[in-house]
This record gives structure tokens, sequence and C-alpha cells, in this order.
């Protein structure tokens, strides 16, 4: 109880450390913190309740903060947490004299990462957390964000998680095995929030109610499932990440007689009524059997709803430029970037790819191609463009024009700031086999770190213009 109330104070916490000069940040900290953070603060002697129980939850907080760098002068290199991956947040070189803050590690010419110098102090895992981060030509400031949401907001559930000392990877893997189960949403569901009062002399818990009961015990061995029972002291949350590496046919059958004991513990509370052994266990081996024959089709999820796109590249209308964009990951940490701009016969009006020396994730990559590809654009004098990406993610997210605080979305601020010079600019997505052009414009090596042709392309990408072209009579 005390860490799910931690977690739910630390939406308050987050606002005081987040959104400085709000009203409610300069009241308290007018009363509190006058010369300091709400991060530094002391908790003091006769603050009100209401600051006691906020102030505790920081600790918490603290767990889940991290950096996301822009200008990078208010991060310090070694003590602050500004990198991710499994090991955690912080460097894990051991510090160097004469580098303080993240803004030295940039080369203030190209607002880049000095890869010599990175390579040069860090060890192998740091370089590339490092180099896993975008950096933004605008030089925004440095903000603290969650490290355990995509988009870096706080979440009160994985504030939870982490006080309680979960795995969060391991914990969402198993749900989404658990939700994607071949049986009934109702089994499903009553894994995810189930209580038990069964016993009069027990502790009211979820593992009490499905497990722990002498009543119950009987049927998770009769049923040949005693492998899924939760062990004394294990959280349910542990038990569904246990589950995932047991076979699939015995975790749906395990799912329904879960089921079945809920269900036969409501009867008990409610009527006073019970069911045989033996019943319970062919009800269970029926509702598998009905579903093997029924449920496939009557609960199969539906695909998600959207937008066609095409699969042969289109051209424009007259008087619109189309810039194609696309990225190329290699597994030696090097990034290609494409971009081609073509008129409405298909007519090359620029071509251009660039390689950077980067692990970013897939839709960060494909986000600063589409940056090369309007800077290219706004070179050159075109005020009427639409761009096209391969990138159903990143080209949903900016059509829908809302940003968050995550790196992929410090990305797409700079797409949309970028792109409102042009007159009028149209998103659009295509699937690979109409991107077959800036496609292979990403995977070439430039001379030097980037190389553009003016109203030709190079003679790699030249068949794929023609096809392209031929494709539009």
């Amino acid at each position: 109880m005390a860490v799910f109330n931690d977690a739910l104070l630390g939406r308050q916490a987050w606002r005081l450390v987040h959104k400085e000069g709000s009203l409610l940040e300069r009241v308290v900290k007018a009363k509190y913190y006058p010369n300091t953070t709400f991060l530094d603060a002391y908790l003091g002697y006769g603050g009100s309740y209401s600051w006691r129980s906020v102030w505790s939850s920081k600790a918490l907080l603290k767990e889940g903060l991290i950096w996301r760098i822009g200008k990078g002068s208010r991060v310090n290199v070694w003590t602050d947490p500004w990198v991710a991956d499994g090991e955690g947040s912080m460097i894990t070189t051991s510090e160097v004299e004469g580098i303080t803050n993240v803004c030295e590690l940039m080369d203030t010419t190209t607002l880049e990462w000095d890869t010599d110098l990175i390579s040069s102090i860090f060890n192998e895992r740091d370089q590339k957390c490092i180099l896993t981060i975008p950096l933004s030509w605008r030089a925004p400031s440095d903000i603290l964000t969650w490290a355990y949401s995509n988009n870096g907001l706080y979440s009160t559930k994985t504030a939870y998680m982490i006080g309680k000392g979960c795995n969060l990877d391991a914990i969402h893997t198993a749900w989404a095995e658990i939700w994607g189960m071949e049986a009934s949403p109702k089994s499903r569901h009553m894994l995810e929030a189930a209580d038990c009062p069964w016993c009069g002399n027990a502790d009211e818990s979820s593992t009490h109610a499905l497990f722990h009961c002498i009543r119950v015990q009987e049927l998770w061995e009769d049923s040949g499932c005693a492998e899924f029972m939760s062990s004394h002291g294990e959280e349910m949350i542990e038990l569904m990440v246990r589950w995932k590496a047991i076979e699939a046919k015995k975790r749906q059958k395990a799912v329904y007689l879960a089921w079945v004991i809920w269900t036969e513990r409501n009867l008990k509370v409610f009527e006073n009524k019970s069911t045989p052994n033996n019943v319970l266990l062919a009800r269970v081996d029926r509702l598998v059997e009905e579903f093997g024959r029924y449920g496939k089709s009557i609960y199969r999820r539906s695909p998600a709803a959207h937008r066609r796109s095409g699969s042969v590249w289109t051209a424009p209308p007259r008087g619109l430029i189309k810039v194609n964009v696309d990225a190329y990951l290699t597994t030696e940490g090097w990034v290609g970037m494409g971009a081609v701009a073509r008129d409405n016969e298909g007519k090359v009006l620029f071509a251009a790819t660039r390689r950077v020396r980067a692990w970013w994730p897939v839709e960060v990559a494909e986000g600063k191609a589409l940056i090369m590809g309007i800077k290219l654009a706004k070179r050159f004098g075109y005020g009427e463009v639409m761009i096209e990406a391969d990138c159903e993610v990143l080209i949903n997210r900016i059509s829908q024009a809302v940003v968050f605080y995550s790196d992929f979305d410090s990305v797409l601020e700079d797409i949309l700031s970028l792109s409102c010079s042009f007159n009028s600019c149209f998103w659009s997505h295509i699937k690979r086999g109409g991107n077959v052009v800036a496609h292979h414009l990403a995977k070439l090596m430039p001379f030097g770190v980037e190389q553009v042709w003016v109203n030709h392309c190079p003679t790699e990408v030249a068949p794929y213009v023609l096809s392209d072209i031929l494709s539009l009579n």
C-alpha cells in the first residue's frame, strides 16, 4: 500500500519537477525550497501534511527520471541519469577530468555528437547509449522525462512496478502473451483483476483465491496444471512472467481453469453453493474444446482500421514536388539516409544520401531522413511539397501534430518546426515497394558525410527512377 501511495503522489511530484514556473510550483518553491529544486530539497521542519506526503514520493520518482538531451548544458555526464539500456541510466565509464557536462561531448558547429571524442573516452556500452540519442538543430533546453513510458510522461502504473522491484520488460512481454492467448476475453480479464475472500481465515489476495486455498490446490493437481500454481510469497505479476515459459496449449487450459475457479468462488460467496471437482474439471475441458471449435472466429481480433497506403510510387499533383525519404540501419552502428524529390512527371529535381555514426531506433532514423529531405527542399527554394515515407508510425505522429517528451518526440518537433516554413506541406505514407528509390539512396556510401545530385540521380538508382516513371503510364 505504501508503494501504491508513493506512485500516486509521484504524479504531484512530477508536476513540481516538470512544470517549473507553474502556479503550483512557484507557491511550493517559495515556501519549502526557495534556493534549490524539488529534487534537491530537504524535508525541513514544520512542513504541511501535503508537503511531507509529496516529498516522500521523491525517492521513487528519482528512480524513473532521465534527462532528454537538448543543449546538454544542464546535465552532468557522470552523476546524472541521461543514457538508457538494460543496465540502467547512468554512465559506467570511469570519470575523466576535463569533461563535466554533456554539451562538451557535442560538435558545436554541426550540433551533432563528437564521435571521435566519445570513442576515445567511453566504453563500448556507453558509446552505444550516447549515439542512440538524437540531437536537435534547435538546441532546446534539457528536460527531465519518465524513462519507463514511450512518450516520456509519468506513469503511475510503471512507478508502482518500479517500487515493487519488478522487471518491466518481462512484465510487458508476459501481459502481451496473456492477451494474445487463444482464450476468450472473459477468462483473460479474470487474470488481470482478481480478489479472493474465499477462505474466512486467509488474507485476501488474488494468489490465495486462485492457487493457495486447499479447495483449489486439488483442482490444479488433478487437471495436470500443477506447474502453474503460485508459490507462497510470489506476486501475481511474477507468476505471469513465469507462465510465459510454459507451453501455449497448457497455458490456455490453465487460463480456463483459473476462470472456472473464480466463478466457483463467486458461487460460494454469493449463493453458498459448491460444485464437485470432477464437474469443474470437465467444464474446463469443455471450454477448451469449445474455444477450439468456435472461439477463434468469434473472438478473433480485427486488425486496426487505417488508411490504405499505396505500394507503387505515384506522381504529385501539378505544382507540388514529392520528396521521398528513407533510412537504412547497419549492424556496425551507422545510419544511411536517402531523399529524392520529383515533379509531376517523375523527373528528379534532387537526390541525396547521407551517412552518420549513430545507433538510432528505426523511427528516429526515419525521422532524421525526413528532416534531411525537408532541409534540402528548403535549400532549393521549393514552397509546395509532399513528403512521403514508408514509416507509418512516423507519418501518423506527424499528421497528428502532437508531441510529448521522448527522444522520438524531439525529432518530431524538429520536423514540425521546419515544415512551418513551406507554403503548404502534405504528409503521405507509402509501402516499401513504392519507396525503392529513397531506400537504395540510403544504402549508398557517399563521398564524405553527405552527397547531393541536382536534376539527376546516381547511376545506382537510375533504374528504379525509370521504373517509377514507367509505372505512371
